[in-house]
């Protein structure tokens, strides 16, 4: 999805903050 473009970030911001979110790796 990096590829998508800005349009991706700006729609699922937080999505892509998650996904590589110090906070993920801790919960998981």
């Amino acid at each position: 999805m990096k590829g998508g473009g800005p349009v991706s970030h700006c729609l699922q911001p937080q999505s892509q903050v998650v996904t590589w979110s110090p906070k993920s790796e801790v919960s998981a």
